[in-house]
């Protein structure tokens, strides 16, 4: 159980970093906004995320956290909110800190 609750701050952490990157990481290309510049800072951001002691990104590539981790979380997240939107559904579940971070990137 400790485990799982390591991997959410772990999570949350990556968020928080996305979140402050969001206009360089999912920002439209331009002269400075390029793949090459964006790669990078997937790449930057996991490296921070291991200097502060985020032991769960060590084995995984900038690509691995974007591309499996961040898009499976984002689609999540929004089947979520989706489900929540919907007329006749349970009503609205409560969110994790973890979803909410993750929506507030998406949008």
């Amino acid at each position: 159980m400790e485990d799982v609750k390591t991997r959410d701050v772990d999570k949350f952490a990556l968020f928080k970093k996305i979140q402050q990157n969001k206009a360089l990481l999912f920002g439209k290309f331009s002269n400075t906004v390029t793949r090459g510049a964006k790669d990078a800072k997937w790449e930057e951001i996991r490296l921070e995320l291991v200097a502060e002691g985020h032991p769960y990104f060590e084995d995984k590539t900038a690509k691995q956290i974007k591309d499996n981790l961040w898009a499976l979380s984002k689609s999540r997240t929004i089947a979520k909110v989706d489900q929540a939107k919907k007329t006749g559904s349970d009503g609205v579940p409560k969110f994790s800190d973890v979803c909410i971070n993750v929506f507030y990137c998406s949008y």
